[in-house]
């Protein structure tokens, strides 16, 4: 299978899991998303729709890439780093997945660096993303 065919695959299916964990649809191009009519807007709590590829790793159809992410940041790349964190069972709060990098997740980045044996300095990098994807 072409790499361009497997990215595509990728990125079709993370958008399904996406939109079946938040109630977000998001255009093939990824560009604005837009909210499913639901009748509350409060965060999901409900368990990440992650799966393994066996070329890439965990993904749960927030961000494909691995960008540093720490304390007080926000956006998919934060609810990618949550949501691989409950599928792997930590506990990131009772907020759940809201791409909010708060203080229940990095309670729960630090759990998961101490069990990986990494730096448990709360910070999602290089070596971090390697684990949570892996």
């Amino acid at each position: 299978m072409s790499n361009h065919r497997t990215a595509a695959t990728l990125l079709a299916a993370g958008l399904l899991a996406g939109t079946a964990v938040t109630g977000i649809a998001a255009t093939a191009s990824a560009s604005t998303p837009t909210r499913a009519t639901t009748a509350s807007a409060a965060p999901t709590t409900a368990l990440a729709a992650c799966a393994y590829y066996s070329n890439f790793g965990y993904y749960c159809g927030y961000d494909v890439n691995n960008t540093y992410a720490d304390y007080g940041d926000r956006g998919n790349k934060v609810k990618e780093i949550q949501a691989i964190l409950q599928y792997r069972g930590y506990n990131i709060g009772r907020y759940g997945v809201d791409g909010s990098f708060g203080g229940d997740t990095l309670k729960a980045v630090k759990k998961f660096q101490r069990n990986w044996n990494l730096d448990d300095d709360g910070k999602v990098g290089p070596k971090t993303w390697a684990r949570l994807r892996g």
